[in-house]
């Protein structure tokens, strides 16, 4: 996995960007480092940066994304996306999930940052 994921203090949030392809591998991956990070709170805060994908998005990475969206608890996901084509795909996944979870679409980091700090 060549994505990077790191933890943002000040809005108490995991940020995962991806970097080239997100592949169907590459979800276990990433929510085995989410599922350590808030184990045993109930309420998550997720920043996915897809400025750097190429828009690549297996049809089983996005059956994965879901599932994994729909099982996770109480979150609030921003994304933030570039490219028409992310931003249909990444509604095509969380669409998919059917999930409760708040979502916004973002351009930039700092804004997504700045909702994701909101309660």
């Amino acid at each position: 996995m060549e994505h990077k994921t790191c933890f943002n203090e000040d809005a108490n949030a995991m940020c995962v960007d991806v970097i080239g392809e997100f592949q169907s591998s590459d979800v276990d991956c990433t929510f085995e480092i989410l599922d350590k990070q808030f184990e045993g709170k109930d309420y998550y805060r997720l920043l996915i940066d897809l400025s750097q994908s190429n828009g690549n998005l297996s049809a089983e990475a996005r059956r994965l994304l879901s599932e994994k969206l729909k099982a996770k608890r109480s979150a609030r996901i921003a994304f933030v996306i570039t490219r028409p084509t992310s931003r249909m795909i990444a509604r095509v996944v969380v669409a998919l999930s059917k999930s409760s979870h708040e979502k916004d679409f973002f351009k930039d980091k700092a804004r997504a940052l700045a909702w994701l700090k909101q309660e």
